[in-house]
């Protein structure tokens, strides 16, 4: 297992790359849908908007990425300041902008669509239902890279279990023990997401109400990921009550699918009626 790469000198970590292969199959999956629904005469969404919708996507996701960690950790920093006031102001940022978290990604690439159809008048949920297959495909590959850098690195199994995997210690966080077999979730989430990208491109090609491949991409990544979380064994993560903060927000992720469903379901009977 290669936790990083030397390219040019440079040490290159191997979740950065395939980040960056995972952007680039999300576009790849965009354009195909784009290429095939522009022969729709039903489509009232230009690529161009598709791709400028996608770049304000991508930017919001970002700082969504980024951000949801702090935010979810402010208030342990606040009620628990004694313990970083010490800390050296270096190691205090490393703690919390030190990790991409995929639903502030979400969130945010959700929120900078939403503001991009808004300002231009660009159809909104057409255009999600075109992104979410892509999304899903390149997390698919995100995923991979969650599994060298050992940030999901599961809960401990027997060493027979066929989903066992030992990482080294250099890629485990402290609160988890070395050298002991774990779940290897990441492959489990990404194979999940790799059939759900798949069903949500045979769902968008063969309906004709928008906003039901979106919406479907929310409830059914929120009930796997709801599941899978309690399988992570990251608990430094956050758990609160009986579920962790990721689990809280799959609940808000599938009652928001619900309702966007329900919404595109009853625009799609009136323009019938």
């Amino acid at each position: 297992m290669y936790p990083y790469f030397i390219v040019f000198g440079r040490i290159v970590p191997t979740f950065g790359i395939f980040m960056l292969i995972g952007i680039c199959v999300a576009i790849g999956v965009v354009k195909l849908l784009s290429k095939l629904s522009a022969k729709n005469p039903d489509v009232e969404v230009d690529f161009s908007d598709i791709v400028l919708a996608g770049l304000m996507g991508f930017a919001g996701a970002v700082v969504g990425g980024f951000l949801l960690r702090p935010l979810m950790k402010l208030p342990e920093i606040i009620f628990s300041w004694e313990l970083y006031i010490g800390m050296p102001i270096g190691d205090f940022f490393n703690y919390l902008f030190g990790e991409f978290v995929f639903y502030g990604a979400l969130i945010g690439g959700v929120v900078g669509t939403y503001i991009f159809c808004k300002i231009f008048k660009v159809q909104k949920l057409q255009t999600c239902d075109i992104l979410a297959p892509g999304v899903a495909a390149g997390h698919a590959i995100g995923r991979i890279g969650c599994l060298f850098a050992g940030c999901c690195f599961g809960v401990v199994v027997q060493a027979d279990h066929p989903l066992a995997i030992v990482y080294p210690p250099i890629l485990l966080h402290a609160h988890a023990a070395e050298n002991v077999p774990r779940l290897a979730t990441p492959i489990i989430e990404s194979v999940f997401l790799v059939i759900l990208s798949v069903f949500l491109i045979f769902v968008f090609l063969k309906t004709k109400i928008k906003g039901l491949t979106f919406s479907l991409y929310f409830i059914l990544y929120a009930v796997a990921r709801f599941i899978i979380e309690f399988y992570r064994g990251d608990y430094h993560r956050g758990i609160y009550g009986m579920f962790s903060t990721s689990q809280y927000i799959s609940m808000g992720v599938f009652i928001a699918g619900i309702a966007i469903m329900i919404l595109s379901i009853r625009r799609n009977q009136s323009k019938i009626d």
